[in-house]
């Protein structure tokens, strides 16, 4: 795979000593995914991690065939560390963003049973390493672990949404919120209120998570959600009694549209 894009860093590296060499392809990473040139990037990975035996960079691949929505090599390319794991027990320590990204790409896959499977596995591995930290040291800093655990949430609470299990819904990302509020959480959760999905309709919370959603949306990659997020306020703010704030709701139904969100006649009624 992108056999072309390593024949071109292999020359640009090829008169360093092997020391630079490794080097310069680290810093050609960082490079190419800050410039989300995906293929170059993965193109290292392979690179370091094959012929220059660096092992860390085997766990980088799951992620950037991600990043290139190339959803079925990322599975499987988790699937084969796993494999790997049985013989080689090191790779359990670097197997959890992997896994993350493995759960992630069956669930664009819409395997959900898959999603689950992968997504139940990262949680059990990130609450052994809370655990064991917790052992050595009872006020260790577990900031890093609670973020992990976040996305995990987050991801299993959508799993339970699609399959239109509400009430399991919530209360995952409920978990989710209190280790580390992100922007899928705050999305669902927000779409829940609103919709009284597994939970008594609160247009309150609605309103503030949404709202909130869109105070970050320079920070949040899922334009997607914002288009979403400005949409749904709008309805609230054009419909909600309590809430109404015609300005504000026309505010938000244009910014929705600038993000792609095809307005109906019924959305744009109130304004005429």
């Amino acid at each position: 795979m992108f056999e072309q894009q390593k024949s071109d860093l292999r020359a640009d590296v090829a008169n360093l000593p092997r020391e630079e060499q490794i080097k310069s392809l680290e810093k050609f990473f960082d490079k190419f995914c800050n410039i989300e040139r995906w293929d170059y990037a993965y193109a290292v990975c392979e690179l370091l991690a094959d012929e220059y035996n660096y092992f860390g960079f085997k766990f980088e691949k799951t992620r950037i065939l991600y990043k290139m929505k190339q959803y079925k090599a990322a599975a499987y390319s988790c699937v084969q560390l796993l494999e790997e794991a049985e013989q080689n027990s090191a790779i359990i320590l670097g197997i959890k963003q992997p896994l993350l990204f493995c759960a992630m790409s069956y669930f664009e896959l819409n395997d959900l049973d898959e999603a689950y499977r992968f997504t139940d596995l990262l949680i059990q591995l990130i609450n052994d390493d809370v655990q064991r930290r917790i052992g050595n040291n009872p006020n260790a800093d577990l900031s890093e672990e609670n973020s992990s655990l976040a996305l995990a949430y987050s991801l299993k609470g959508k799993i339970f949404f699609y399959q239109r299990k509400y009430e399991a819904a919530n209360e995952i990302f409920d978990n989710a919120y209190r280790l580390a509020p992100t922007f899928d959480t705050m999305y669902y959760k927000a779409y829940m209120f609103y919709h009284g999905l597994g939970i008594s309709k609160l247009v309150e919370y609605a309103c503030m998570l949404f709202e909130n959603i869109i105070k970050l949306e320079n920070e949040c990659d899922d334009k997607e959600l914002i288009k979403n997020a400005y949409y749904y306020l709008g309805k609230i703010y054009s419909t909600e009694q309590g809430y109404i704030n015609m300005a504000r709701a026309q505010q938000c139904l244009i910014k929705a549209g600038e993000y792609g969100y095809e307005l109906t006649a019924e959305d744009v009624a109130p304004f005429k």
